[in-house]
């Protein structure tokens, strides 16, 4: 009994697992199937449900197509059929390890480019090949058959194949879009962590010196819960939520401050850097920077960002080392939120296009491949029952000789 039941749970668990995928595809896309709000417990949310009830209705339908198809078989095919059609099942029975999770190991509720369960996509896959298969078997035992019907298959089939291709392309610039996302992130969560360091040396520095009250120290300490979320969050959250002027980043809780007080703030942090880290003039434009592990080098490309932000000297900031980099930290910040809307946009737009090629390509692709199969199929059983006899010899013309 209990191998029985092992025999159809493995089917059940393929099909949950392809309902799974589906739903995966359409929270991916920000689509749900019903407006209730969302359960914590993963079984039971309606959308998922539906999606499950739809997918084993669909491997209902392949396995009475399939046995119809098999049944119109020779003795020798319809065994060889039937036999693959219960082999995995059989399997499992036998050799437990080889069940399918229902579930996969990772479920996400409203996760944009969740997309990749491997397992889901091949039992989808496998619904939609043997769709394709006995419904095409049927189909030309119903009318009449032609083998030029597959002929003209063949031509949309090296259509397919081209498609394929532009498929392949179209990913790859969907994966550029992730990849700027991936990198634009992770420079905004680095950069925030360095400089909240930073910053973090500089107010200890400022309570063992007589600095509490300068402004330079107090502003250190609102920095930190700022620079501290833009360390951990995503892009969206630093886009809507970070300062878009230098003005803001020295004021108080993202109003923008005077002139005066910037000023007065940047001349202290300045005035910092100059004790911690001085800078040698050795003559003929030559300076040596201070190198240690309070004094460090910010990446070139971060002070240069100055520029866009009416700092006259921001070259000069290449290259020379600081123990607050206040200079090309807080510039490069500015640029990536001018940046991050076009980047997180072109993710998503990215992100939706894959999760649309993935569930009707991929399935589409899936159900041609079925119906490829189905002409090779044809032949084969054709080609096995069919005996070919040889055409009766003529008879053998006797010349008939003269009388003697």
């Amino acid at each position: 009994m209990i191998y029985i039941k092992l025999f159809f749970i493995f089917y059940c668990a393929a099909l949950m697992r392809g309902g799974y995928a589906i739903q995966q595809l359409f929270e991916s896309l920000g689509y749900q199937l019903f407006s209730h709000p969302i359960s914590f417990d993963i079984f039971a949310l309606p959308d998922l449900n539906l999606i499950q009830g739809v997918v084993l209705l669909l491997g209902i339908v392949d396995v009475a197509l399939y046995c119809l198809a098999a049944f119109f078989q020779k003795n020798i095919v319809r065994i060889f059929l039937l036999l693959l059609l219960i082999l995995p099942g059989i399997i499992s029975a036998i050799y437990f390890p080889v069940m399918i999770r229902p579930a996969p190991l990772e479920i996400w509720k409203g996760e944009s480019g969740s997309v990749g369960d491997v397992t889901g996509y091949s039992v989808l896959a496998v619904l939609m090949l043997v769709l394709g298969w006995s419904s095409t078997l049927l189909i030309t035992r119903v009318f009449k058959y032609s083998s030029r019907c597959f002929d003209l298959f063949e031509h949309i089939w090296i259509l397919v194949g081209l498609s394929a291709g532009l498929f392949f392309v179209s990913e790859t610039m969907a994966s550029r879009k992730v990849v700027e996302y991936t990198t634009t992130l992770r420079t905004v969560q680095q950069s925030s962590g360095w400089l909240m360091r930073q910053l973090g040396t500089y107010s200890a520095w400022c309570a063992a010196h007589p600095h509490e009250a300068d402004q330079s120290c107090q502003w250190a300490d609102r920095m930190h819960g700022m620079l501290l979320a833009f360390s951990y969050e995503d892009l969206e959250n630093f886009a809507e939520f970070s300062p878009d002027s230098l003005a803001k980043y020295y004021g108080r809780y993202g109003h923008e401050v005077t002139q005066q007080e910037e000023d007065q703030i940047r001349f202290e942090i300045s005035r910092y850097n100059e004790q911690i880290c001085p800078v040698i003039d050795l003559g003929s434009g030559v300076k040596q920077y201070t190198l240690s592990h309070a004094c460090e080098t910010a990446p070139a490309d971060f002070c240069v960002f100055g520029f866009r932000y009416e700092d006259e000297k921001a070259l000069d900031n290449v290259g020379r080392s600081f123990a607050v980099s206040t200079e090309c930290v807080l510039p490069k910040l500015l640029s990536l939120r001018d940046k991050a809307p076009g980047i997180i946009e072109g993710k998503k737009v990215a992100e939706q296009e894959r999760a649309w090629k993935v569930l009707f390509f991929y399935m589409a692709l899936a159900f041609l491949a079925g119906i490829k199969m189905a002409g090779s199929s044809i032949k084969l059983f054709k080609s096995s029952s069919v005996k070919h006899s040889l055409p009766p010899a003529s008879p053998a013309s006797v010349p008939v000789g003269e009388p003697s």
